[in-house]
């Protein structure tokens, strides 16, 4: 919709007022924060999805995995600015792991506090680009692990994959946070990306075990890699025909009763089936 604004003078700069359907369509008011890019001779403007998050959190222990809980929760929680007490001893952790965690860097330091600030997030417009990443991450893995457990390759690349899917993962969660998709289907999306996540996890652990040479184990993994391919054909193509394939054929998986030599190894596909089928129940609900 083209309209037309009036460019008010002030003192040492020019003004003008927004349109009110795009206010109303945007729930604009005074703490809400307006992105202005410039493309030639054209002025782009998108309503920040909320205003900008501020908080405080004390981490009282010295333990890396649960500093690590603390931060990747914040982050998705949409914090933009974060003040950590924690000891001097935990600063390393959080250093660590702020790769993992788009945007956020040390804007403050003393012995006994950090202070977190998005300064470099990428725009929420890459949602869906990255969440099609992700996909294609886990797909590339889940050959790659058949390839392993048939031939032997190196499987070096499912751990470099871990931490990009990790880092992705974080990322789309907190936009999920920032309202950047349908409000109505918020517990949707953050159901599918976390199920999807858990499914690479269980890839990685069954890549870091000794290759298998039970058959059984390995005919399951070409089910899990088939029923994977038709939820990455479903959900983006928005075909529950292709989705209640993905279920079906996770769910065989899930009620075949091998009798099996590798345990470990059968774990971890049965995992990555159970994730998949998950899936299935919150990739419908984004898709209808």
């Amino acid at each position: 919709m083209d309209m037309r604004r009036k460019v008010i003078k002030q003192r040492d700069s020019f003004t003008m007022t927004l349109p009110m359907p795009w206010v109303k369509q945007h729930a604009v008011d005074k703490h809400l924060e307006i992105d202005v890019e410039m493309e030639g001779e054209h002025l782009l403007m998108s309503a920040s999805a909320v205003p900008s998050k501020q908080g405080k959190v004390s981490i009282p222990i010295d333990n890396e995995a649960f500093v690590r809980y603390v931060l990747n929760n914040a982050y998705r929680s949409g914090y933009d600015r974060l003040e950590i007490e924690l000891p001097p001893k935990a600063h390393k952790y959080v250093e660590a792991h702020l790769s993992r965690l788009l945007g956020w860097k040390i804007v403050q330091r003393s012995a006994n506090r950090l202070v977190l600030e998005n300064l470099a997030e990428p725009r929420a417009e890459r949602f869906e680009s990255l969440l099609r990443r992700n996909f294609y991450v886990l797909q590339e893995s889940l050959q790659t692990l058949q390839s392993y457990w048939d031939k032997g390759v190196s499987v070096e690349s499912i751990e470099i994959g871990a931490e990009e899917v990790s880092t992705t993962d974080n990322f789309l969660r907190r936009c999920i946070s920032k309202r950047v998709v349908d409000s109505s289907k918020t517990h949707f999306y953050w159901q599918f990306i976390s199920t999807i996540s858990w499914a690479y996890r269980a890839v990685l652990f069954a890549s870091r075990e000794p290759r298998t040479n039970d058959w059984q184990v390995q005919a399951m993994l070409s089910k899990v890699i088939t029923s994977f391919k038709d939820l990455h054909t479903g959900f983006f193509e928005k075909n529950l025909a292709r989705i209640s394939q993905s279920f079906e054929t996770s769910r065989a998986v899930l009620r075949s009763k091998p009798k099996i030599k590798d345990a470990r190894s059968y774990h971890y596909v049965m995992e990555m089936a159970r994730m998949l089928n998950l899936s299935c129940s919150p990739g419908v609900g984004i898709c209808v």
